[in-house]
């Protein structure tokens, strides 16, 4: 799990909106278009790629058509860079942001440099890197940076049978073996 914390700069006059940016607690050894990132080798004993994921703060989420209402969102961005030999995929929909005090949540919405094409499934081919956004909705009752103080991002890349990614118990990095049944 990736720990994130809320800044509020030091900066800020009296009577001006507090701007918050958020950085990762942990990892935070990467960066992602001048935000600090959290890094992450795959696998971490013996590294053929990496998992940076930076916080580009708050944004609304809207309807592509018809409906003029939006809703905060907290924008993710995810670099998946792959130097190994096989392919990796990542499901959008196994990320996931757990705010404290609500739970973990999947994105409502999320999109790479290349389109949508794809999604929710995203390719990663040896020797390249995807760049993947995720918008996660914000929950009831914490609908401002202000009201959420910290984060944790939970992912998870796949390589063939192994999972590489963040379990939510709060523990380091984990690689588990993806277990099949077979029918008789």
């Amino acid at each position: 799990m990736s720990k994130w914390i809320a800044i509020v700069p030091a900066f800020v006059l009296a009577g001006c909106a507090h701007e918050y940016m958020y950085q990762p607690a942990e990892h935070a050894t990467g960066s992602i278009g001048g935000h600090v990132a959290a890094d992450y080798q795959i696998p971490p004993a013996a590294p053929q790629g990496d998992v940076r994921l930076a916080s580009f703060g708050l944004g609304e989420l809207a309807p592509a058509k018809g409906s003029s209402e939006s809703r905060p969102a907290l924008h993710l961005r995810m670099v998946v860079s792959n130097n190994g030999a096989e392919p990796w995929t990542v499901d959008t929909r196994e990320q996931k942001l757990d705010i404290e005090g609500s739970g973990p949540t999947a994105p409502a919405f999320s999109t790479t440099s290349e389109g949508n094409a794809g999604l929710p499934l995203v390719t990663v081919a040896p020797g390249s890197k995807r760049v993947i956004d995720l918008f996660f909705p914000l929950p009831p009752g914490q609908q401002s940076a202000g009201s959420i103080p910290a984060f944790d991002a939970i992912w998870n890349v796949h390589h063939d049978l192994i999972v590489f990614g963040t379990g939510a118990d709060g523990g380091q990095d984990v690689a588990g073996v993806v277990q099949e049944l077979l029918q008789p």
